[in-house]
């Protein structure tokens, strides 16, 4: 029996209270819990156990809800004050009690429930930079293998063009150089465009052209900025290759200036004007976006020669 006295003292407590044997027969419950029992589950439980597993089984009225939050269950009430319920299991000489309280944790709630929140949406937020950081690499990957198949269409351009020269010349192919540079492909395609710097590169197709009676002048010299060198490097490989190749040209000139704005590159020569309207293959349209990708322009002349204007922004001229 329990005291009277002890009885309506828990009755006038603000937290809701009650004590069940380890099977759930509630043997003490004060006036609050009898309250949120009824608010929750639209019934006085008779089992503690019942109503806790109701808890966390979500077995509860529509107007109200449920969240597990730390090992406990937290739940929001119709007047949207909400309680977290407490399960403590007590050992009273070789028998084992329950105890069950829901405390009032409404103001606190509504910060946790707001930090929740914002750790969802960091969370979320997360996951799709993951997913961007994941696009970017394959869009790096991507724009790898392309530069790495533009490369290999300039050399294998460039040789192509230089064993045509010797033939439309009825010159006798130095075909031990050929070799070696055939051999020297897959260094060269690995190494990619970074292996050197824009200078080395513009001094190997000189010398390489030089073999087959073909003079490449340079007037100024190339940005030393790496970017923009190795761009206007791909215009001047590919000038070259195509005034050679279709206008059987003997003489290049390559005219690099830095002005207020930016970088000019002009690629003359003086071979036959093309005899038909000039259409873009693979290279000069691979060579345009990477350009555009960098506010630069191309524009591409038939007459009276073959000539490939660049303007390209921004850049300091090297002292």
């Amino acid at each position: 029996m329990v005291d009277v006295s002890i009885k309506n003292t828990i009755d006038l407590m603000q937290t809701g209270v009650l004590f069940s044997t380890s099977d759930g027969r509630i043997l003490l419950s004060n006036t609050r819990m009898s309250e949120l029992m009824a608010i929750l589950t639209g019934e006085i439980n008779r089992n503690a156990n019942q109503f806790y597993e109701a808890l966390i089984s979500g077995e509860i009225r529509e107007e109200c809800c449920g969240t597990e939050y730390n090992g406990r269950i937290v739940c929001r009430l119709p007047d949207q004050t909400a309680r977290i319920f407490t399960k403590t299991e007590l050992r009273i000489g070789n028998k084992t009690y329950i105890q069950l309280t829901a405390d009032d944790i409404t103001e606190r709630w509504a910060l946790t429930e707001q930090l929740l929140q914002q750790e969802n949406q960091l969370k979320l937020r997360g996951d799709e930079l993951k997913e961007t950081i994941a696009g970017l690499h394959i869009l790096s990957r991507e724009k790898e293998l392309q530069n790495m198949k533009l490369y290999a269409h300039d050399i294998l351009g460039g040789w192509l063009t230089m064993l045509l020269h010797s033939i439309r010349n009825e010159q006798v192919p130095d075909l031990d150089m050929m070799r070696s540079q055939s051999r020297s492909l897959p260094r060269y395609l690995t190494a990619g465009q970074g292996a050197s710097s824009p200078r080395d590169k513009f001094d190997s197709l000189r010398r390489s052209f030089e073999t087959i009676g073909v003079e490449i002048h340079l007037d100024g010299d190339l940005p030393g900025e790496e970017v923009k060198g190795h761009l206007l490097m791909d215009v001047i490989g590919e000038g070259v290759v195509n005034a050679v190749r279709h206008g059987f040209a003997t003489g290049i000139r390559i005219l690099i200036r830095h002005l207020d704005d930016g970088w000019h590159l002009e690629v003359t020569d003086n071979g036959r004007p093309p005899v038909r309207p000039i259409v873009e293959g693979e290279g000069l349209g691979e060579v345009r976006k990477k350009l555009e990708q960098h506010g630069g322009t191309l524009k591409v002349a038939a007459d009276p020669h073959f000539v490939l204007t660049v303007d390209l922004p921004g850049g300091e001229a090297d002292d």
